[in-house]
C-alpha cells in the first residue's frame, strides 16, 4: 500500500500552484520559509471558506473565475506582508496560435527573472491538474508540482478543445489554463 497525495483525495492543486508559482518568481527577491508557506495556504484556504467556496473546491476543484480571483487575493497578501506582488497574464486565451509557438513563447518568458508559469492539464496520470513550470528542455516540460509529478512530453500534449483525444497518452492542455506570473517588489 502507498501513502496518498495532495491531489489524490482532494482538488486544492490550484492553492498549492499559486503558492508555489508565487515562490518560484519570488525567489530572486525574497525567500520563503516553510512557515511562511503555511501560513501563505492557511491564508489562501480561509479565503476560500470566508466565500463559501472551500467545498466547492474540494470537491470540484478550481475553476478559471476563482483561479483569477485567487491570485488576485495571493497578490493582494503578499504585498501587504512581504512587499512582492504577483502579477499575471493568460496570455493565450484569445489568440490563435499553435502548441509549439506557445512552448516557445513560455521558454523565452521564463528565461526571463522573477517569472513562473501556472499551467492547467488534463491527462491520465493526473487528471485535471493545476501546476507549475519549471523549465522546457524541448519536448518536456519540467514541472514544479505539489503532487510530485514531474512533467509532460510536449509532442504528446495537444490545445483542450473539450474532446478526448484518441490517444489516451495525450495531455491536454488549455488556453485559459496557462497563466504567466511575474513578481515585483514593491
Amino acid at each position: 500500500m502507498k501513502a496518498y497525495t495532495q491531489g489524490e483525495i482532494d482538488y486544492f492543486c490550484a492553492i498549492y500552484a499559486i503558492i508555489n508559482a508565487s515562490r518560484f518568481a519570488a525567489a530572486g527577491i525574497r525567500k520563503f520559509s516553510f512557515k511562511e508557506s503555511c501560513e501563505f495556504y492557511q491564508h489562501l484556504m480561509q479565503y476560500l471558506y470566508d466565500r463559501g467556496e472551500l467545498l466547492n473546491v474540494l470537491y470540484n476543484g478550481t475553476e478559471y473565475d476563482l483561479m483569477d480571483e485567487l491570485l488576485a487575493h495571493a497578490s493582494t497578501y503578499l504585498a501587504a506582508k512581504y512587499k512582492v506582488r504577483i502579477l499575471f497574464t493568460h496570455p493565450f486565451y484569445e489568440r490563435d496560435l499553435s502548441l509549439t509557438r506557445a512552448y516557445l513563447f513560455i521558454r523565452k518568458y521564463l528565461s526571463r527573472a522573477n517569472t513562473s508559469c501556472i499551467i492547467r492539464l488534463n491527462n491520465r496520470a493526473v487528471g485535471d491538474h493545476w501546476s507549475v513550470i519549471e523549465r522546457l528542455d524541448s519536448p518536456f516540460f519540467k514541472l514544479f508540482d505539489s503532487y510530485a509529478y514531474k512533467g509532460m512530453d510536449f509532442k504528446k500534449s495537444t490545445w483542450d478543445d473539450g474532446r478526448v483525444p484518441a490517444d489516451k497518452n495525450t495531455t491536454r492542455i488549455n488556453k485559459n489554463g496557462i497563466i504567466l506570473i511575474k513578481a515585483v517588489k514593491i
